[in-house]
């Protein structure tokens, strides 16, 4: 047990200012959006102005830019600062889980829920970003265990209400869910519909109002005084990048999701998480349907299965959404490992079948985890020094990959995304001494078009082959621009 808690802690914390794995997604939002969604914190401390420009992340997540503020007057700013909000949140949500796996289903499959959950890879190696999911996945969690909480086991029946409090609290805090990674919009419903299904009256009422006076807050303190800009951005996010266009791309999306090689939903989880993947089927599949447990069950098939779908359908979903609904997916593959480890009578086969499963996650896990540790560079913090030796101090630098090139250094980072910020004359409003960008056709062609008189080989400073794994630009803006 000690050696597991060490290393759920250790794996975390070791080399924290190295680069991404560069196998958890396709995305380069492995580069560049821990840049983004620190901007506006980094802002506030190191400038004393929140918004130096038009892009606005704290409207996104405005309950983590308050904890990212604060983390950064304490100790400074920096990746390594960012990163260890979502470590300590991590750390904590596998805590958390524990005790809410312990209290619904009991210490075996607590146990071994916080053990897919603390050290499978994929959530692991997120936890280690400095990105919304983790602390959002926190929130759930938290939500899911005030939801426990509010049942109780008697002679007379397996589930009964018992405090209508707990039901408020999981409301609430699914809001604040919401408040720190608006794609957990797909958890709100989770609880009115399992408390419906239980005809729980009058805890749905609690949980509904819980959620109310979220929302109510939320509304009031956020998204009434900036709903022009946030709904502005929605729009982007949704249409831009979620949302198919037609039948044939939902066709298509579907497609990716299910037999997609590279960048496939269900290939992806099955790449690189198959044994909680076969266990969760099997569970849901053969023993889903647990008559002692199915408020807390089922509770966690629609955790699971709810963005399973959207993300499946949607146009851009890289894994980083994906530790969204881990925790589900854990929790339902320690169901399934235990109806395996315990089948039947107290035989041998049943316990040996266990031990086998826990054996081969642990193997596929392990060879992940070492091929993790056996390629540790730090392209990106090399990078971060090298932008802050060339340019004179307090400089300006545009464009998609300058946020995540300036975590660690004092230059003025400018995020340059067309179609939702800073995408009109930015050379002109900003004055940059250099442009960062992703070297990629589509985006150089974009500032080719606007700017060719900078992109040009005379002005190209330094080509990145591999910053993370993305070929990343760097072009010298002449002064007279």
């Amino acid at each position: 047990m000690l050696c597991a808690v060490g290393a759920i802690a250790g794996l975390r914390l070791v080399a924290l200012d190295s680069d991404a794995y560069p196998r958890l997604s396709w995305s380069s939002g492995l580069l560049t959006d821990e840049g983004f969604y620190i901007h506006n914190a980094r802002s506030r401390v190191l400038y004393g102005v929140e918004r130096t420009d038009d892009f606005h992340n704290a409207l996104l997540m405005p309950l983590l830019h308050a904890v990212q503020v604060g983390v950064f007057r304490a100790f400074g700013v920096g990746a390594v600062p960012a990163r260890m909000i979502s470590v300590v949140a991590s750390l904590l949500a596998v805590g958390l889980f524990y005790g809410a796996l312990r209290r619904a289903f009991g210490p075996r499959v607590a146990g071994v829920g916080a053990l897919f959950l603390g050290l499978d890879h994929v959530y692991l190696l997120y936890n280690r970003m400095a990105l919304m999911d983790t602390p959002a996945s926190l929130l759930l969690i938290a939500a899911f265990s005030a939801f426990v909480c509010g049942f109780r086991r008697t002679p007379s029946g397996p589930e009964a209400v018992s405090s209508s409090s707990a039901f408020f609290l999981c409301g609430l805090l699914l809001c604040a869910a919401y408040a720190t990674r608006t794609l957990t919009l797909f958890a709100l419903p989770i609880p009115l519909y399992v408390l419906w299904r239980l005809r729980a009256w009058r805890a749905l009422l609690m949980a509904s109002l819980g959620m109310g006076a979220g929302l109510l807050v939320y509304g009031m303190c956020c998204y009434w005084p900036n709903r022009v800009e946030i709904e502005r951005m929605g729009r982007y996010y949704l249409h831009a990048q979620l949302l198919p266009h037609s039948l044939t791309d939902l066709r298509n999306n579907l497609g990716t999701a299910l037999f997609g090689l590279r960048p496939g939903l269900f290939p992806y989880l099955l790449g690189h998480s198959p044994v909680l993947v076969g266990l969760a089927i099997w569970f849901c599949l053969r023993e889903g349907r647990d008559p002692e447990r199915r408020a807390c069950v089922t509770f966690l098939h629609v955790w699971l299965g709810l963005p399973l779908v959207l993300l499946a359908m949607a146009s851009y979903a890289p894994s980083r959404y994906y530790v969204l609904f881990y925790p589900a997916l854990a929790a339902l593959a320690a169901l399934g490992w235990e109806r395996v480890a315990c089948a039947g009578a107290a035989g041998t086969r049943p316990l040996r079948a266990g031990r086998i499963l826990l054996g081969t996650w642990a193997v596929i896990n392990t060879l992940w985890i070492a091929d993790w540790l056996g390629h540790l560079r730090y392209t990106q913090r090399d990078a971060d020094r090298w932008l802050a030796t060339v340019l004179p101090a307090g400089s300006v630098v545009l464009g998609d990959a300058a946020p995540g090139l300036c975590m660690n250094n004092r230059l003025h980072a400018v995020p340059v995304l067309p179609g939702l910020c800073n995408d009109t004359a930015p050379v002109e409003r900003f004055a940059p001494r250099a442009l960062v960008i992703l070297n990629g056709a589509k985006n150089v062609a974009w500032w080719r078009e606007r700017y060719p008189e900078i992109l040009t080989p005379a002005n190209r400073i330094r080509l990145f082959p591999s910053l993370v794994r993305f070929e990343v630009a760097v072009y010298r803006v002449p002064e007279q621009q």
